[in-house]
């Protein structure tokens, strides 16, 4: 799952203007909404491209262990090493 995703959180409350929402990256809205009251998180959904979340999605989310740790979205080593005799010359490693 990518939480870095740009995503809107929208809120329970009309306005004049209309529904309030927010923008931001996924893991931040997340976020937000989980501070929100039990019933305010009830009317709230994120929705991220065409799709959209509601409440028991979202506290579903925020359990997975990807969105406490970063890193573990990770899909291979972070740093990769060439060494002498793969390809590269001496002085590149």
């Amino acid at each position: 799952m990518d939480f870095e995703r740009w995503a809107t959180l929208y809120w329970p409350r009309p306005t004049p203007e209309g529904l309030l929402s927010e923008q931001g990256q996924l893991r931040g809205l997340i976020r937000k909404f989980l501070e929100l009251s039990p019933l305010d998180r009830q009317r709230c959904s994120i929705t991220v491209g065409e799709f959209t979340y509601r409440r028991a999605e979202i506290e579903a989310l925020s359990r997975r262990p990807d969105f406490s740790d970063p890193m573990k979205r990770r899909r291979g080593p972070g740093i990769r090493v060439r060494t002498p005799g793969a390809g590269a010359p001496e002085s590149a490693v």
